[in-house]
C-alpha cells in the first residue's frame, strides 16, 4: 500500500468518525431534551460523541499535513479549499462546544431543563452550535466523496451557508417549539 492511499484511509475514517460522533452527540442531546432532565449517563454518551468528533478531526488534521507535505498538488483544487475552508467552522465549532457547552450541560445534570432560565436563555447558542457541527460533518463528508464537483471554490461555500443558515433556523424553530411543547405537557395544568 502506498503513502497516498493511506493518508485517503486516514482522512475517510477521521471524515466517518467526525460524522458519526456529530451525529451520536445531536441524537443523545434531542434525546435528553427530549424529557427535560440530562442524566450523568446521557452527558457521558454526548462526550463519548465528542471523544469521537476530536479523534475524527486529529486524523483530519495528521491526514491533511501529510497530503499538504507529500501530495501538495491536490490541495489547489476548490473541492480541497472548500472542504478546508468547512473544516476550520468544525474546529472552530467544536472548540466552543468542549469549552463552553460541554461544562454548561454538566451543570444541568438532572435539572428540569424547562424551569431552567438559563437553558432558555442558552437554548438558541445550544441548538445552533449543535446545527453548525452535523450539517457542517455532512457538507465536508459530502464533499470529500464526490470527486468531480464541476464548480469552483465561491460556489461551494455559498451552497454550504444557503444550506446552513437555513438548516439553523429551523433547527431553532423546531428547538423552541419541542422544548414549549414538552414544558407544558410536563405542567401539571398544561399552561407550561
Amino acid at each position: 500500500m502506498d503513502l497516498k492511499t493511506i493518508l485517503i484511509i486516514g482522512h475517510a475514517i477521521g471524515a466517518v468518525l467526525g460524522v458519526g460522533g456529530a451525529t451520536m452527540s445531536d441524537l443523545m442531546f434531542f434525546k435528553s431534551v427530549k424529557n427535560l432532565k440530562i442524566s450523568k449517563t446521557e452527558m457521558k454518551f454526548m462526550e463519548l460523541g465528542s471523544l469521537q468528533v476530536w479523534a475524527g478531526i486529529a486524523l483530519t488534521i495528521i491526514s491533511a499535513i501529510g497530503f499538504f507535505i507529500w501530495f501538495p498538488e491536490l490541495l489547489k483544487t476548490s473541492r480541497i479549499l472548500a472542504k478546508s475552508s468547512i473544516f476550520l467552522i468544525i474546529l472552530a465549532n467544536g472548540i466552543f462546544l468542549n469549552l463552553w457547552v460541554t461544562p454548561f450541560l454538566k451543570k444541568h445534570i438532572d435539572v428540569n431543563l424547562a424551569e431552567s432560565e438559563s437553558f432558555r436563555k442558552a437554548q438558541t447558542i445550544l441548538v445552533t452550535s449543535g446545527a453548525v457541527s452535523i450539517i457542517s460533518w455532512y457538507y465536508v463528508f459530502i464533499l470529500g466523496t464526490w470527486r468531480t464537483i464541476p464548480y469552483s471554490y465561491g460556489p461551494v461555500i455559498i451552497t454550504y451557508f444557503a444550506i446552513l443558515i437555513p438548516g439553523i433556523i429551523v433547527a431553532n424553530m423546531v428547538g423552541r417549539y419541542k422544548l414549549r411543547a414538552l414544558s407544558k405537557k410536563q405542567s401539571p395544568n398544561g399552561e407550561g
